[in-house]
């Protein structure tokens, strides 16, 4: 339950994080975006992909660095 808690919780802040982004896009502006994602699934990875494929429907160039924190909180904490 709680590791299901945590996906939701995931796929929650990265759609406001999209949204965000998007709402506020200049066009002629360049975006370096750094996504952690807590552990590697392909629920997570979709919403990873979904979230690039938005932006570049919307014209955002940017580039992206990724990490995975490996399940592990503590990883997520040295990312960040």
């Amino acid at each position: 339950m709680k590791r299901r808690l945590s996906i939701i919780t995931v796929a929650a802040l990265t759609a406001v994080t999209a949204l965000g982004l998007t709402a506020c896009a200049n066009n002629d502006a360049d975006y370096k975006i750094a996504i952690t994602q807590y552990l590697a699934h392909p629920s997570l990875d979709a919403i990873t992909q979904g979230f690039k494929d938005a932006l570049a429907e919307k014209g955002v160039d940017a580039q992206y660095t990724y990490d995975d924190a490996q399940g592990d909180q503590a990883n997520t904490a040295t990312i960040a």
